[in-house]
């Protein structure tokens, strides 16, 4: 319990410096011939002197025979509410020790002169009881409530106690004096009634003060608690409000991400096909060929005969497995090889084939295709062919694998047998366990690399590749290549599990004038 009278003025101070000095006094009246009484009394001593001393009494009793049993069982009870007087004392101590040790010192100073005397240890053991049964009931309510009225009841509660004490010593110094009197006149008996008045009365002052403040603390929480209910309510009202615009805002970016999602889609595929695009893209190469051959056609007629070659045809469309066409043109059957890789592209587009083609130009102001732009050409054909939702859906399902396609691999420099290795996924995944169709006339490549013996060995390799990659990964791939070397070697010596079929292609001849134009009117009713 700290001490409350520096907060709370000065007149609990002044009860309790004047039962001080008046105490002082009369200790000092009393004991003037006694120095060594003197000193003891007005020493140094705390709640913790009494406790030794008051535990020193008891061992003493309990060593003697057992007639002494009262007067330690009385002895155990002031062991145990000594601590009442200690926190009445505690609201002195801090500021004015002097105050409380010179009640201690007192009480100590009897205790040690009577401690032979069991008849006078038991009648004051029972008044330091008594009275302490007095305080316990005010020792609470004074460290609860630290109000003026409070600390002016506790300091006259000191004062109370402290005039106790003196009377105690003055009573034990009667006692030494009429001992030497008279051994057979009455024993001087100790009256403490009237201070253990005194001291319930401060006790009731200090739990009256104590109620009245207990049902002021009860006014003061029975009127907040209705504005606490009523900020509870706000919070949770407020609490209510952010979680139904946090449930908003995020149905609101939810919306917002699938809205988004179609255009990050579009864009993601919008950039894969841009960075395939050839320079011709090959619907407008079919369509410049085709007008080419009608060109030819008017004047000549077909430059092949398409009954010499249906066996082959048949065989290579219809194998269950992927397959490899080779058309080689004879001398002079270049035109050949490209109107009928051309009638072929057509057939199957009407048939609703899937089908994918890379042809030449045929024209030597047109760019010369390299093996990585046909390649290139074929896998812009097949991302232009697949659905944009299930490309990205396989490019983010291999987008760490250097094959997947998705924008940085698009636009990426690779080698030829990368590029082939994203082109047979890319063809297995389009295609889905069914079959597809992949025609390359490549008549200006092979001139542009002729005499060059090591890319025509290892052109034929891609498409052997092309077609085996697809076979393994449980789809189907057609593959015709038109081969203009003379040699036929790169694309006979493979031991691959998809069948290869070499056919060569010759030149017909011109039809006569009145055939040609009986061939044309077929033609066009065709």
């Amino acid at each position: 319990m700290t001490c409350p009278f520096a907060a709370h003025g000065q007149c609990a101070c002044n009860i309790a410096q004047d039962a001080y000095e008046l105490a002082l006094t009369s200790i000092q009246t009393e004991f003037a011939d006694d120095r060594k009484a003197l000193t003891l009394i007005c020493g140094k001593t705390n709640i913790e002197d009494i406790e030794v001393t008051v535990a020193s009494i008891k061992k003493t009793y309990e060593d003697r025979p057992g007639r002494w049993k009262g007067v330690r069982e009385i002895l155990h009870q002031v062991s145990l509410r000594v601590v009442y007087y200690g926190k009445i004392f505690d609201a002195l101590a801090q500021h004015h020790p002097e105050y409380v040790s010179l009640a201690w010192g007192t009480l100590k100073f009897v205790l040690m002169g009577i401690i032979n005397h069991a008849e006078l240890v038991e009648e004051l053991a029972l008044a330091l009881t008594n009275i302490s049964s007095a305080l316990a009931e005010a020792v609470l309510s004074a460290e609860l409530y630290h109000t003026d009225a409070m600390t002016k009841a506790v300091a006259s509660l000191y004062t109370d106690i402290i005039t106790f004490f003196i009377k105690v010593a003055k009573w034990y110094k009667k006692r030494r004096i009429q001992r030497a009197i008279s051994a057979i006149a009455k024993p001087f008996q100790l009256d403490y009634q009237d201070t253990c008045e005194k001291i319930r009365k401060s006790s009731k002052d200090i739990e009256k003060i104590s109620r009245g403040q207990s049902r002021k603390e009860l006014r003061l929480v029975s009127t907040a608690i209705p504005l606490i209910q009523a900020d509870i309510e706000q919070m949770k009202s407020q609490i209510e409000g952010f979680f139904k615009f946090q449930t908003k805002t995020g149905r609101e970016i939810q919306v917002s991400l699938q809205d988004m999602q179609p255009r990050i889609r579009d864009i993601q595929y919008g950039g894969i096909v841009a960075a395939l695009k050839p320079s011709i893209e090959p619907a407008e190469m079919l369509y410049t060929n085709q007008l080419l051959i009608q060109r030819r056609q008017s004047k000549l007629g077909p430059s092949y005969s398409a009954s010499a070659h249906l066996a082959n045809l048949h065989q290579w469309a219809n194998c269950p497995s992927s397959s490899l066409l080779v058309l080689q043109p004879n001398a002079g059957a270049d035109f050949a090889v490209k109107e009928m890789s051309v009638d072929i592209i057509n057939h199957l587009r009407a048939a609703k084939k899937m089908i994918f083609w890379s042809l030449s130009a045929y024209m030597k102001e047109q760019p010369v295709l390299s093996t990585e732009t046909i390649l290139k050409t074929l896998l812009f054909q097949v991302a232009k062919a697949t659905a944009p939702e299930a490309l990205l859906n396989a490019s983010s399902s291999s987008s760490s694998s250097p094959q997947g396609l998705n924008v940085a691999n698009a636009s990426a420099g690779h080698s030829e047998s990368e590029w082939l290795e994203i082109l047979k996924r890319s063809i297995a995944r389009h295609a889905a366990g069914g079959c597809c169709f992949v025609v390359v006339e490549c008549v200006d490549l092979y001139r542009a690399h002729a005499g060059q013996s090591q890319w025509v060995q290892a052109f034929p390799a891609l498409f052997h590749a092309l077609a085996d990659g697809v076979q393994a990964s449980g789809s189907r791939v057609k593959v015709l290549v038109v081969n203009s070397d003379k040699s036929d070697a790169g694309w006979r010596d493979h031991t691959g599990e998809s069948p290869r079929i070499v056919a060569p292609v010759r030149r017909s001849a011109p039809l006569p004038p009145k055939v040609r134009r009986r061939w044309m009117r077929g033609a066009g009713r065709r």
